[in-house]
């Protein structure tokens, strides 16, 4: 099973005809990964795998524990149609600018050698 043609993203936005705005499914689920980076995990507390901003924010993370998140996530979410690339995954800690960046690449599952790399740097304090 490939990608969905179009898909949706947070924040939901509506067009003029009433409809949700629908796009290209890999920007889509990185729009998606980008709000949940910066989520909490406590704020759903009926979802709390939807926030990864606890792994993101701990200093202390290399990124192992990232990877199973996103594939929960992803799982959760209901994305069958893509995974994450077991070697692509990286958070790291600039101390000086106060910042930490993720990265990571997700792949198709269907044999198309489709993919897309994911990368946020975000402040800390």
């Amino acid at each position: 099973m490939g990608a969905p043609r179009q898909s949706l993203a947070l924040p939901l936005r509506v067009i003029k005809r009433g409809t949700l705005l629908r796009g290209d499914p890999w920007r889509q689920l990185e729009r998606l990964i980008g709000a949940m980076l910066l989520t909490s995990s406590d704020v759903w507390p009926h979802a709390p795998w939807f926030g990864l901003n606890d792994i993101v924010a701990d200093p202390d993370q290399d990124g192992r524990h990232l990877r199973p998140a996103l594939e929960t996530a992803l799982r959760e979410l209901g994305v069958t149609w893509a995974e994450v690339d077991p070697d692509s995954v990286r958070l790291e800690t600039n101390e000086r600018r106060c910042e930490r960046t993720v990265e990571f690449r997700l792949v198709a599952i269907d044999g198309s050698g489709a993919s897309h790399t994911f990368s946020m740097a975000d402040e800390y304090r």
